[in-house]
């Protein structure tokens, strides 16, 4: 009796929507990739909840993630951690504003935080607290700079939100659906051209057969940028004219390899 069981749940599972969907990847022929270094700077606090080695192993699973989110999308970059440091306990009650944690962080290092590598390439440097939730005010689990390559993250993050956030840096915008969430009048031309330097018109993020590309917020989200040549239960995951944030990395990458 228990093993027809357990042979009727497997034949459950097989029939599942969710199992017999496929992802279909566009074919890649990158002949030179952007090595984009990360650096970490984590407050000492996080120690009394995880252990150094935890946090290494947090950081490992943040970078694979990331690197297969960027080779499923055919971007020319990869993410190496390549600085990791501890500072004294940063007020993670300004973890929802980047430029003051920003700020925090240098004063206590006293020196400047490097934001180019000696290539000139970026180096994108992540503020890490313990818990977002312990954040005044935070609705997210990470926030990213309008002006320069900090970006907050918290170790009860999960693994999408490092390369969510470097998206942001690198030019990459949110799904309309997202964009759209609480505003009674949204304009996209208007929403545009209030960063800077304003945003391409094809840098959203999408949604396909219910899943989300990265940079978007439902819940079940892909290692994929959105991409009009990727497709989830065979509903194309991108828009050549509004959702090719695959699009957006590749160029930011390139500016940096033609140099």
């Amino acid at each position: 009796m228990k093993a027809i069981f357990i042979l009727f749940i497997i034949a459950l599972l097989s029939n599942s929507p969710a199992l017999s969907a496929t992802l279909k990847l566009p074919e890649c022929l990158l002949e030179q990739s952007l090595e984009t270094e990360v650096h970490f700077y984590i407050s000492e606090d996080v120690l009394n909840e995880y252990s150094p080695e935890f946090v290494k192993a947090k950081i490992d699973s943040w970078i694979a993630y990331a690197n297969t989110t960027l080779k499923n999308s055919c971007i020319p970059t990869r993410r190496s951690a390549t600085h990791i440091e501890y500072v004294s306990e940063l007020d993670s009650s300004w973890f929802q504003d980047v430029d003051v944690a920003e700020r925090l962080l240098k004063n206590e290092l006293g020196r400047q935080v490097p934001e180019t590598n000696a290539n000139g390439h970026p180096i994108f440097n992540a503020i890490v607290f313990s818990n977002w939730l312990n954040s005044y005010k935070s609705q997210y689990c990470g926030y990213a700079s309008s002006s320069t390559f900090f970006f907050t993250i918290a170790l009860n993050c999960p693994d999408s939100v490092l390369e969510h956030e470097i998206g942001h840096l690198s030019g990459a915008s949110h799904d309309i659906k997202t964009l759209k969430e609480g505003v009674e009048a949204f304009d996209l031309e208007e929403y545009w051209m209030s960063s800077y330097p304003p945003g391409k018109p094809y840098s959203l993020g999408y949604v396909c057969a219910g899943r989300g590309t990265i940079m978007s917020y439902e819940d079940d989200r892909m290692p994929v940028y959105s991409n009009p040549n990727i497709y989830w239960d065979s509903k194309i995951c991108g828009d050549a004219v509004t959702a090719d944030n695959s699009r957006v990395l590749t160029e930011f990458a390139k500016q940096y390899l033609v140099r």
